[in-house]
C-alpha cells in the first residue's frame, strides 16, 4: 500500500497514528507536484491528503483509509467491538474535523503578524476553547477517550490538539484543558507507539510556527 501525505497535515497524522497502533506499514510519498496538483488529481481525483493506493483501490479521507484498514489487516482493532463505543469514535472523531479543526485552521494565517488580527485572534481562540471543553463532556473517563486502548478517537484528536499546544501560546492566547482530556493528554504522549509518531509530528509543526512567525 502506497500513503500520500505531508509532514504538516493533522489527517495525515492521523492516519500514520493509527497505521502504527494496528503494526501496518506503508510506503509513503509525497503528492507528485505537491497536494491538488493535476499530478495527484490523477491518482486521487479530490488532489487532497492523505490517499491512499491499495493495488487499483485508491482511497481519500483519513476515517475513512484508517476504517478500510482497520477491516483489512491484521492486528490491533481501531474501532471498539461494541456497537455503541465504536459510534462513540466516530462522533469525537468527526468532533475534531467538523468542529475543532476548523477554528484551529483559521489561526494560522494569525502566525504571521503581518496578518494577524487581534479581534479575530481573540474570537477564533475562545471558539476553539468552547469546541475543547464541549469534547471534554463528549468523551469517556478514560485512560482513553473511548476506551481502555486508543482507538480512532485518540488518533483523530492528537494531531490537533497537540497544533492548538504549539499555536495558542504564540499568539499569547490562553489555553486550557477539561479534567478529562488534561488526564488522557500525557497518556497518549506517553504511549510507545503513539510517540514515534507525535514527537516527529511536533517537531515540524514547531518547526513550521517559528517559521510564520519570523515571517519579514
Amino acid at each position: 500500500m502506497i500513503l500520500y501525505a505531508t509532514p504538516l497535515s493533522s489527517f495525515c497524522c492521523k492516519v500514520r497514528l493509527a497505521f502504527a497502533l494496528k503494526g501496518v506499514t506503508v510506503e509513503e510519498r509525497m503528492p507528485p507536484g505537491g497536494y491538488r496538483s493535476q499530478d495527484y488529481r490523477a491518482i486521487l481525483v479530490t488532489g487532497r491528503v492523505p490517499g491512499l493506493v491499495d493495488g487499483d483501490f485508491v482511497l481519500g479521507e483519513s476515517d475513512a483509509i484508517i476504517e478500510y484498514v482497520d477491516e483489512t489487516q491484521p492486528g490491533p482493532d481501531l474501532l471498539p467491538p461494541d456497537p455503541k463505543a465504536r459510534a462513540r469514535c466516530r462522533v469525537v472523531s468527526r468532533f475534531n474535523d467538523f468542529y475543532i479543526d476548523p477554528p484551529l485552521r483559521a489561526l494560522f494565517p494569525e502566525l504571521d503578524p503581518r496578518l494577524r488580527s487581534i479581534e479575530r485572534v481573540t474570537q477564533r481562540a475562545a471558539e476553539l476553547s468552547d469546541r475543547f471543553a464541549e469534547l471534554d463532556e463528549l468523551v469517556g473517563a478514560g485512560p482513553f477517550l473511548v476506551d481502555r486502548v486508543p482507538t480512532l478517537a485518540d488518533c483523530a484528536i492528537a494531531p490537533t490538539l497537540l497544533l492548538a499546544e504549539i499555536i495558542l501560546p504564540r499568539l499569547e492566547q490562553p489555553f486550557e484543558l477539561g479534567p478529562k482530556l488534561r488526564a488522557w493528554w500525557p497518556r497518549m504522549q506517553e504511549h510507545p507507539v503513539l510517540q514515534r509518531v507525535l514527537n516527529p509530528y511536533r517537531a515540524v509543526s514547531n518547526a513550521w510556527a517559528v517559521s510564520k512567525l519570523a515571517a519579514p
